[in-house]
């Protein structure tokens, strides 16, 4: 669907999906009058940096991002940049050559990096707005920080590959969003919807579907975290974790290989989360196919199974490329690396393995 644009109320949304609700959606940018935010009494813009305020990945900052920062300061605003980046230097050219601050920390949405902006600058949270992207990121942080959130269409189609799988749960999000934009802002086409979709969100079977899914998956989240912890962690070797054991061969026996390792139990991740993977699998194609998608029968048994197990091994990739990146990068204990990486890869790869069971695997033949 198209990109919804207009101002937001979310008082008509099911209580849990307020907290990801903008107060406003912009097609650009370049479309949001800074004078109009000062008129309304902001005096600090924070904003996102790839795919809002310049493409993913790009040192080259448009000429009309340049001049829109310049329009906020002469509003009398402050201007910065909240960003999960893991790529310091490279925001420290853009900030700098845009003359304004960056902040990093706590990944988005959690609120510290908010609070931090705000406390640095000596605002109130309603004196502040956020501008960015992403949903389950910029607004889903600033609400949860008391922030104003304008959610923007994307610069560009090309994105982290770990956005991309957000995208997807941003895909089956919109339409219940775009129902909180009020008539008089709405600057997109209504788009037309059958009459079934004025049933309240939760009585539409796509719903009730993934709902389901989400139980199946939190049985598959238990088998497979719980296993991987106690491969992990949990069974003990001469008195160390067999992760640590395990990963200090691995990188002993295979340098090549296991050579990004930050430490041994770091090693072992990967190769553990394989085995806690795939167990995991085999719950979820029995449980879904039986209940969640209501598959009776032997009948397409096999095509079912090589379908979903395709769409189980990718998201097993993903969530092991996820998993071992972030466990890789978040400082601190191994157990707490372990743990938010693990989270972060779960929510992340939850949204593709849904979008491709009920589409691809479980899709009915056409008749």
């Amino acid at each position: 669907m198209a990109f919804p644009t207009g101002a937001y109320d979310p008082a008509g949304l099911p209580g849990p999906l307020r907290r990801f609700c903008p107060s406003s959606s912009s097609g650009s940018l370049y479309e949001i009058d800074p004078e109009d935010l000062a008129r309304r009494g902001k005096r600090l813009v924070m904003l996102d940096a790839d795919n809002t305020l310049l493409p993913w990945r790009s040192m080259e900052i448009p000429d009309e991002t340049r001049g829109w920062v310049a329009r906020c300061k002469q509003a009398g605003m402050d201007v910065c940049i909240l960003s999960n980046t893991r790529h310091p230097k490279r925001l420290t050219q853009i900030a700098a050559e845009l003359g304004i601050r960056f902040f990093l920390g706590r990944f988005k949405p959690n609120p510290s990096i908010y609070y931090e902006a705000l406390k640095h600058f000596g605002r109130k949270p309603e004196e502040a707005v956020m501008i960015g992207d992403q949903i389950f990121t910029d607004m889903w942080g600033a609400n949860r920080a008391g922030v104003e959130g304008i959610w923007v269409k994307p610069s560009t189609g090309r994105d982290f590959i770990g956005t991309k799988i957000s995208r997807m749960g941003e895909r089956l999000l919109k339409p219940y969003l775009s129902r909180a934009i009020t008539m008089e802002s709405q600057t997109t086409t209504p788009i037309q919807q059958p009459p079934e979709t004025a049933k309240a969100p939760w009585e539409r079977p796509i719903v009730r579907q993934f709902m389901k899914f989400a139980v199946v998956g939190g049985s598959s989240t238990v088998i497979d975290v719980g296993l991987h912890w106690l491969l992990m962690f949990g069974i003990q070797v001469d008195g160390k974790p067999l992760g640590q054991v395990f990963g200090a061969t691995l990188i002993a026996d295979i340098p090549a290989v296991f050579q990004y390792a930050k430490d041994a139990p770091a090693a072992a991740v990967p190769v553990f989360k394989i085995v806690s993977a795939s167990i995991a699998i085999v719950n979820s194609f029995i449980w879904n196919r039986r209940w969640t998608f209501r598959i009776e029968g032997p009948e397409e048994w096999g095509r079912h199974f090589r379908k979903f197990v395709i769409v189980a091994l990718t998201g097993m990739a993903l969530n092991t490329l996820i998993t071992t990146g972030f466990n890789n990068v978040i400082p601190g204990h191994a157990l707490r690396s372990w743990g938010i990486a693990t989270a972060i890869a779960t929510v992340m790869v939850a949204f593709w393995n849904f979008a491709g069971q009920k589409f691809w695997a479980f899709r009915e033949p056409e008749r």
